[in-house]
C-alpha cells in the first residue's frame, strides 16, 4: 500500500478520536498500514512555529541592553584620553560574554575553544566583530583611531563587517594620517562603499607622490607575500604530481595545477611590474564596481590624474597582450585581487568615454592614446586570425552537418564536404 492509499484510508476512519491540534474543527491524521499494530500508529503533527534559540535571545538581549550604554561611554571618551588599555577594559567583558554565546550556538564547542576567551584585546575584537552591531562598531573604530591603534581598525576591516554606508569619517580619517596600508585594507573588504569615498581613495592613489613610509613597503610587502606564497603552492602541486605515477590522478588535479600556475603567474606581474604606489590601484581596478558608479568617479578627475590612470592601465594592457597565458579566464573569485583582462578594458572604456575631449585636445595624452591603440589593434588582428578556426570549431561542437559538393559521377563517389570561411 503505497503513501497516498494510507492517507485516504486514514481520511475515511471517522472513528478514530485524537487530541486537538490547536486548529478547530480539524482532526489529525493518523497513518497506518495494515500490516501495522495499533500501538504503532502515527499521528500528524500540527503546524510547526519557529522560536528563537535561547543563544539567539540573550545575543539581542546583550545588544539592547549594553551597546547603547558602550556607545555613550566611547562617544563622550573619543577625542579625550583614550587609550588601548581604557578600550580593554571597557569593551573586553561584553566581547567576552558575545563570545561565550557564540560558542553555545556552536554544536562543536570544545573546551579548549572556550579556553580561548582569555586572548589579547586585538585577538578578541577581531573574533567577536561579526556579533557587533554597527552603530558601536562605528564608535569603536573611532577610538581605535583616536588612540593610535591601528591594529584595531585592520582588524575590524578584515572582519569583513564594515559597511561604507554607515561610517562616514573612517576613508577621511586615514586619509589624513596617510595609512596607505588601511586604505587598501579598505578597499578589500568593505561592502557598499559610498560614491564620494570611492572618489577620495581614488584621487589619493593617484596623488603625485604618495608618502615612501613604512605603510607603502608594507602594501608591497603583502604582495610579494602573496606572489611567493602562490609559487610555493605550484612547487607543492608539481612534487605531489611527481608521487602519484596513476594516470586519474594527475588527470584530477590538472585544473588545480593550471589554476595554481596562472594565479601565480598572474601575481608576479602585479608585483614586478609596478611600482608601490600602483600597487594600491590593483585593489579598486579588481573590486568589480558598477559601471555607472565608475563613470561618475572617472569623470571626476582631473587631467594629471587622468594621464596617471591612463599610464597604469596602459602597463596592464601591454602586460595582457604580450603574455596571451595571462588572459585565461580567471577564477569566479576576486581573492587575488588582480585586476583581470575585463577589468583593464572596462576602465579604459569608461576613462576615453567620459574625457573624450580633453584625450583628443591635449596632447599630454596622445602618447598614451597612441600605444593603447597599437595593443588594442594587436588584439582585433589576432582575433580576426582566429575567426575562422572558431567557426570551425562551433561546427565541431554542434556536430551539424556541412554544405557539401558532389561530383557528377557514380553515387558511391566520395562525398567533399567543406566549410565557407
Amino acid at each position: 500500500m503505497g503513501l497516498i492509499d494510507l492517507v485516504r484510508k486514514a481520511q475515511r476512519e471517522d472513528s478514530v478520536q485524537a487530541p486537538s491540534v490547536g486548529l478547530s474543527g480539524l482532526k489529525p491524521i493518523w497513518l497506518v498500514s495494515d500490516d501495522s499494530s495499533p500501538s504503532e500508529k502515527l499521528v500528524a503533527n500540527g503546524p510547526i512555529t519557529w522560536k528563537e534559540s535561547p543563544a539567539v535571545s540573550d545575543i539581542l538581549k546583550l545588544r539592547e541592553e549594553q551597546e547603547e550604554r558602550l556607545t555613550s561611554e566611547l562617544r563622550a571618551k573619543v577625542g579625550g584620553d583614550c587609550s588601548l588599555s581604557f578600550l580593554d577594559g571597557l569593551l573586553r567583558s561584553y566581547f567576552e560574554q558575545l563570545l561565550d554565546i557564540d560558542y553555545t550556538c556552536s554544536p562543536n564547542c570544545t573546551s579548549d575553544k572556550k579556553a580561548t576567551c582569555n586572548m589579547s584585546f586585538i585577538k578578541l575584537l577581531r573574533r567577536v566583530s561579526p556579533h557587533i552591531g554597527q552603530k558601536l562598531l562605528s564608535h569603536i573604530l573611532r577610538a581605535c583611531l583616536s588612540c593610535q591603534d591601528l591594529d584595531g581598525v585592520r582588524a575590524i576591516l578584515e572582519a569583513q563587517v564594515v559597511s561604507g554606508s554607515l561610517h562616514h569619517e573612517l576613508v577621511t580619517s586615514l586619509i589624513e594620517r596617510d595609512e596607505v596600508a588601511l586604505l587598501c585594507t579598505w578597499s578589500k573588504n568593505v561592502s557598499d562603499p559610498k560614491f564620494s569615498d570611492l572618489l577620495l581613495v581614488l584621487k589619493y592613489f593617484l596623488k603625485a607622490s604618495l608618502p615612501a613610509g613604512k605603510s607603502l613597503a608594507q602594501v608591497r610587502k603583502q604582495w610579494r607575500q602573496a606572489a611567493i606564497s602562490a609559487i610555493q603552492r605550484v612547487s607543492e602541486i608539481l612534487k605531489s604530481e611527481e608521487n602519484k605515477g596513476d594516470i586519474s590522478a594527475l588527470a584530477k588535479h590538472k585544473n588545480v595545477k593550471e589554476e595554481a600556475i596562472h594565479k601565480a603567474l598572474l601575481l608576479s606581474v602585479a608585483v614586478d611590474h609596478f611600482q608601490p604606489h600602483e600597487l594600491c590601484l590593483h585593489y579598486l581596478l579588481s573590486s568589480g564596481q558598477d559601471e555607472a558608479v565608475l563613470a561618475a568617479i572617472l569623470q571626476q578627475l582631473d587631467n594629471e590624474e587622468v594621464l596617471k590612470l591612463l599610464c597604469y592601465l596602459n602597463k596592464w594592457l601591454d602586460k595582457y597582450s604580450s603574455k596571451s597565458s595571462l588572459c585565461t579566464s580567471q577564477s569566479k573569485g576576486k581573492e587575488s585581487f588582480v585586476p583581470s583582462l575585463n577589468d583593464v578594458i572596462q576602465w579604459i572604456l569608461i576613462l576615453l568615454d567620459t574625457h573624450m575631449m580633453s584625450l583628443i585636445l591635449c596632447s599630454d595624452f596622445h602618447n598614451e592614446i597612441q600605444a593603447i591603440q597599437l595593443l588594442v589593434k594587436g588584439f582585433v588582428d589576432f582575433g580576426h586570425m582566429i575567426a575562422p578556426l572558431a567557426g570551425i570549431m562551433e561546427h565541431l561542437r554542434s556536430s551539424s552537418i556541412l554544405p557539401s559538393h558532389v561530383s557528377h559521377g557514380r553515387e558511391d563517389d566520395p562525398v567533399i564536404e567543406y566549410v565557407e570561411i
